[in-house]
C-alpha cells in the first residue's frame, strides 16, 4: 500500500470513529469525494482536539501555531506554490514535538488540497477562528461575531465546497451564509455549556437592548428579556438558512444529498431549540437519533453509495 493511500486509510478510520453523524452524510458521496472529504475532516479533528485538550490557553495557541506551520510545510512539500494569509503572529519559536499519528494526515490532505485547488489561505483562516476561542470571549456587535463565524464555519464550508464541486462562483456567497447559519445554531445551543466557561458568543449589543447583563448570562438568569434576546438571535439564523438555499442548485448534483444532510440536522436542532420556546438554559436541545437516522436515510435513497 502506497503512502497516500495509507493515509486516506487512516484518515477514513479516524472520521468514521469520531465524525459520528457526518461519518453517514459521507457515505452518501462518490468514493473520491468521500475520502476527499475524510481527509479534510481528519485536518479540522486534529486542529479542534489541539485547541480543546490544551491546559492553557498559552498551550493551545502554541499548539495552534505549530500546526499551521506543519500545514504550511507539508503544502509546500507537496509542491504546492501560494501566497499564504497574513500572519496575525509569529509561531512559537520553541514547537512541540509532532504527534507521531499526524504524519498520517499530510499526503492525504495534502493531494486533496493540490487536486480540489482548495485555497491554502483558507487553512490559516480557519485556524485564526481556533485563535479566537482562546483569546476573545466577548463580541461587542453582530458584525464582530459574523467574523468570528465566518472563520470558524463558512470558511470551512467553502473548503467542503471544493471538494463537492461547483459550477459557478456565485455558490460561494451562499455557502458562506450557510455556515454562518449552522455557527449561530450552535452559538444558540450551547448558550449555557459556554457560559460555564466563561464565554458569551451572543452580542453585547443585543443583550443591552433587552436589558440582560453578562452576568445573567453567565448565572443563567431566565427574563422575558433574555426570551427574546434568544428568539431575535434564532430569527437572525433563520434568515441566513433562508438565504443560503440557492446554493443546493449550484454544487455538483452527486454531492447535493450530503450538502442536504448536514443542512436537515443544523436547521433540525434550530426548530428543537423553538419547539422548547428557546429554553436553551434549561436542556441542550437536540436532534433524536432516529429523526437523524431517517435524514440520512431518506436522502441516501437517491445515492446507492453504501460500499
Amino acid at each position: 500500500m502506497s503512502e497516500t493511500a495509507a493515509s486516506f486509510r487512516y484518515c477514513r478510520a479516524l472520521t468514521r470513529r469520531t465524525a459520528r453523524n457526518f461519518w453517514f452524510s459521507f457515505l452518501t458521496l462518490p468514493r473520491p469525494k468521500r475520502d476527499a472529504m475524510c481527509a479534510v475532516y481528519a485536518w479540522m479533528r486534529r486542529l479542534d482536539d489541539l485547541a480543546d485538550d490544551a491546559p492553557s490557553p498559552q498551550t493551545a495557541r502554541n499548539a495552534l501555531e505549530n500546526w499551521r506551520a506543519q500545514t504550511h510545510a507539508a503544502l509546500a512539500a507537496a509542491g504546492m506554490k501560494f501566497q499564504v494569509a497574513k500572519l496575525l503572529r509569529a509561531a512559537p519559536s520553541a514547537a512541540s514535538p509532532p504527534n507521531p499519528e499526524d504524519a498520517a494526515i499530510w499526503p492525504a490532505f495534502s493531494r486533496v488540497v493540490r487536486s480540489h485547488n482548495i485555497p491554502p489561505s483558507h487553512f490559516d483562516e480557519i485556524v485564526e477562528g481556533a485563535l479566537m476561542d482562546q483569546e476573545v470571549s466577548r463580541y461587542a456587535s453582530f458584525d464582530d461575531l459574523y467574523r468570528y463565524c465566518f472563520r470558524v464555519a463558512s470558511v470551512v464550508g467553502l473548503v467542503c465546497l471544493r471538494v463537492f464541486g461547483y459550477e459557478r462562483s456565485d455558490a460561494e456567497q451562499p455557502g458562506e451564509w450557510l455556515g454562518i447559519a449552522f455557527q449561530l445554531t450552535n452559538i444558540l445551543r450551547d448558550v449555557r455549556e459556554d457560559a460555564a466557561r466563561g464565554r458569551i458568543y451572543l452580542p453585547l449589543d443585543a443583550l443591552a437592548r433587552h436589558g440582560v447583563s453578562e452576568s445573567d448570562v453567565l448565572e443563567g438568569r431566565w427574563s422575558p428579556g433574555f426570551h427574546a434576546l434568544l428568539r431575535e438571535f434564532g430569527e437572525r439564523a433563520e434568515e441566513y438558512y433562508v438565504k443560503a438555499q440557492p446554493l443546493f442548485a449550484l454544487v455538483r448534483p452527486d454531492a447535493r444529498p450530503t450538502l442536504r444532510i448536514m443542512e436537515e440536522i443544523y436547521h433540525g436542532i434550530l426548530d428543537r431549540i423553538r419547539a422548547i420556546d428557546y429554553r436553551v438554559l434549561d436542556a441542550r436541545a437536540r436532534l433524536a437519533a432516529p429523526r437523524k437516522l431517517w435524514i440520512v436515510a431518506k436522502h441516501a435513497l437517491f445515492r446507492p453509495c453504501f460500499r
